[in-house]
């Protein structure tokens, strides 16, 4: 009998272990599906909307890949392709144009952009997602990519700085970013 009292007991205790971590994850969902309603996750940083250092005159705004045209999806991909193709080819991963493209065009994509002041010229962006990952609320950051003019001047490591303020200020538990 005691045998049968001991399994009832670690047999509840799993439901409810079951049952808490389903609860965390729904309300880990629940932040991912809020944050990804924002229509500007820059809002709250207005200081943040301009990089003036080492020569450079940049401007930041966040858009959904939803509401970027046409042109603009095709020079983050041409950036990306730049910067990557070769780094892509010499690992298993390989490159593909179709895949790439897709996945920077992914409804739930959200883009911070960097353009210059004077002429409006586009210099670099982060591709990034509110998403879950391993059952945790998280930013996760596909890509962040310069014109290699501008690398090295401290734009990315500040645009890296936005997006952690981004997650943070949403509730997302980390940052999370494929290098």
């Amino acid at each position: 009998m005691g045998k049968k009292s001991g399994s009832t007991s670690k047999s509840k205790e799993k439901r409810l272990q079951r049952k808490e971590e389903q609860m965390r994850i729904g309300r880990a969902m629940t932040v991912v599906a809020e944050a990804n309603k924002l229509a500007d996750p820059m809002e709250p940083f207005p200081v943040f909307r301009k990089y003036n250092k080492n020569g450079l005159n940049v401007e930041l705004y966040v858009k959904k890949s939803t509401d970027l045209d046409n042109a603009v999806k095709q020079w983050a991909f041409e950036l990306t392709k730049k910067n990557m193709q070769l780094k892509y080819e010499q690992c298993s991963w390989g490159w593909n144009d179709k895949t790439k493209q897709e996945e920077l065009c992914d409804d739930a994509a959200w883009y911070l952009m960097a353009r210059h002041v004077e002429d409006e010229k586009l210099l670099g962006f982060s591709h990034f997602r509110f998403d879950m990952d391993e059952g945790i609320e998280v930013l996760y950051c596909y890509e962040l990519q310069l014109d290699n003019l501008i690398q090295r001047k401290g734009l990315g490591k500040f645009m890296m700085q936005i997006l952690e303020l981004i997650a943070f200020k949403n509730n997302m538990k980390k940052v999370v970013m494929t290098i």
